[in-house]
């Protein structure tokens, strides 16, 4: 066996999502925010559904499969882009960065049956494995659904969401978790009406423990400084 230790990740790919209504809009605002303020570089991909619901592609004129098909490649085209970006960055300064996604490619699970997920994914030669490999942490945000003490607003600001209630909402919740739930360093956080301490646990990347028993999913102890993002030991890779 070679023992040899892997030299530390230079860009560490991070996926922030969630249910519906859920606040990751105004979270990754708020990240964004605290990162400037911060010794992280850091680089940002939005999503890729807003961006094409917004030019008017949508699932009624594409098919759903065919609309899950574009995401895909587009999240796909964006996230390669800015990693190869922030890569070129990292080995001038020699320290590592982040690459924070909104949304990432496993979301597209969510939206249509496992088998159809699969062709989608094997026509990009991704496996599942490989998929998730691409992501060193996902950090997902509940819906507000999951809170019926809480006021909901399935819109939330966003008029271009396809749910119309809160029973879908709380159904693809589940779904958009289920999509993830086998990430090994995956973090579930609850809803809440307390912004601030969402975005505490969120920029810290652990709650106790993540969905598979280990105590940090991104490596750092959950310090919110840069070196903690240099301890998770891999290699890069598109």
């Amino acid at each position: 066996m070679d023992n040899r230790k892997m030299p530390p990740r230079r860009v560490v790919r991070i996926v922030l999502t969630g249910g519906v209504a859920a606040g990751k809009s105004q979270m990754l605002s708020r990240l964004r925010e605290l990162l400037k303020d911060s010794t992280i570089p850091a680089a940002y991909v939005k999503e890729c559904a807003t961006e094409l619901l917004s030019q008017g592609y949508t699932p009624e004129r594409w098919g759903n499969v065919a609309f899950q098909h574009a995401i895909f490649r587009r999240q796909l085209q964006n996230e390669n882009r800015a990693f190869r970006r922030m890569l070129s960055a990292s080995k001038e300064t020699g320290q590592p960065v982040l690459l924070l996604c909104d949304r990432g490619l496993c979301d597209g699970g969510a939206y249509i049956p496992p088998d159809t997920f699969g062709t989608i994914c094997r026509s990009f030669a991704y496996s599942r494995k490989r998929l998730l490999g691409r992501y060193q942490g996902v950090l997902f945000l509940d819906s507000m659904a999951t809170r019926p003490d809480l006021p909901f607003d399935v819109k939330n600001g966003n008029g271009l969401r396809l749910e119309t209630g809160r029973e879908e909402a709380l159904l693809s919740n589940e779904r958009s978790f289920a999509a993830w739930s086998d990430h090994p360093n995956l973090v579930r956080i609850p809803a809440s009406e307390q912004f601030e301490g969402k975005v505490q646990q969120t920029a810290a990347g652990q709650i106790g423990e993540n969905q598979n028993g280990k105590g940090d999913p991104l490596g750092n102890g959950g310090s919110q400084r840069s070196t903690g993002y240099a301890h998770i030991q891999t290699k890069d890779k598109d």
